[in-house]
């Protein structure tokens, strides 16, 4: 059997628009449920990005007053390395009082020396000096430190601080001990014995000694070579 639906067709459309409202306002709710939930999220993690990013500007301000900073403390170490070697410069070349003391303190009383002459010899190619580049770059107080040192440089004259020494002695010996303390002064930087020779007097116990001594060179200056220069004599012994 079929069921007859009585209810007239206005009632059953009347039904149909209340169910639809009300899926309508339940996918309402629902969107505005979702809307506010996303809007939330969003507010949130807009309150965390603006903490971050004050955190990160906090960061980079003490970044830069460090990083100027450091460009501080180079600027002043430069200019302090400068002056040290101006300060050191002026101490430079060392008196010639200070040399005889350091030739003539350890000398034994076996050894006589005929000859001490003290002399400057020419530098080598390319002697270490301030680059024009790296005054251009510097800052202004080392700027005049260079200045200063590189006028000290010309007016002195560059080249290492030689002497050289000739005697006679009766004690080989005392003559190789000699010349190992003349390494140990502070202001010397190497000692070489050119030659010995024995003279032809009466005995034969005499011998004529030839020593070269370089001086310690001033700081940018190039230290005395380890070779023997050319045309050196030879050091023979005595026999």
């Amino acid at each position: 059997m079929h069921a007859i639906d009585f209810l007239p067709s206005a009632y059953r459309q009347r039904r149909r628009q209340r169910r639809d409202a009300r899926w309508r306002l339940t996918a309402l709710c629902a969107t505005g449920l979702l809307l506010a939930v996303v809007t939330t999220i969003q507010h949130f993690t807009r309150m965390a990005l603006e903490e971050h990013h004050a955190v990160v500007r906090a960061q980079t301000s003490v970044v830069q007053t460090q990083t100027a900073r450091l460009r501080e403390l180079m600027a002043l170490r430069q200019a302090a390395a400068a002056k040290a070697t101006l300060l050191a410069w002026l101490s430079h070349p060392w008196p010639r009082s200070q040399i005889l003391a350091c030739l003539v303190g350890p000398l034994p009383e076996s050894l006589t020396l005929n000859s001490l002459h003290i002399s400057r010899e020419a530098p080598p190619p390319n002697p270490a000096l301030p680059a024009p580049s790296q005054q251009a770059a510097a800052s202004p107080p080392q700027q005049s430190y260079l200045k200063d040192l590189e006028a000290l440089r010309t007016s002195v004259g560059p080249g290492t601080v030689a002497a050289q020494l000739a005697g006679v002695t009766s004690d080989p010996a005392a003559l190789h001990e000699y010349l190992a303390s003349l390494t140990q002064q502070d202001l010397i930087a190497r000692a070489e014995l050119l030659g010995v020779d024995r003279l032809s007097d009466d005995d034969g116990t005499q011998f004529h000694f030839s020593i070269r001594v370089w001086v310690k060179p001033a700081p940018g200056q190039t230290a005395p070579s380890s070779n023997p220069s050319a045309g050196s004599p030879a050091a023979a012994s005595p026999g």
